[in-house]
């Protein structure tokens, strides 16, 4: 099992299409964390915060990953992301998934 968590400040720049450049501070905190629930299964997370003056964004990554037979594995995963102050019209919740074949040689 892996755990790790790192913050940091920042600046956030943005051009919204009606507006001029905008410049916010920002803080970050970045956590992941992967377990082995298996031999040949692994659960990762890596989940990120970026809290500004404007809006907060929430992104997170999930992944399963297992083994199948020799060298080729399949990983699913899901992408989601959540932004608080969005303009009139766009969700404030996006997400994907995927699913991967992959061959190790």
């Amino acid at each position: 099992m892996l755990f790790d968590v790192e913050g940091g400040a920042g600046i956030r720049q943005s051009k919204p299409k009606t507006e001029h450049l905008l410049e916010e501070f920002l803080f970050r905190v970045t956590g992941y964390f992967e377990i082995k629930l298996t031999e040949n299964i692994k659960l990762t997370e890596n989940l990120t915060s970026d809290f500004g003056d404007g809006s907060t964004i929430i992104k997170s990554t999930t992944s399963l990953s297992t083994q199948i037979i020799g060298n080729l594995a399949m990983k699913l995963t899901l992408n989601a992301k959540r932004t608080s102050d969005v303009p009139e019209g766009i969700k404030k919740n996006d997400a994907d998934s995927t699913l991967t074949l992959a061959y190790d040689f």
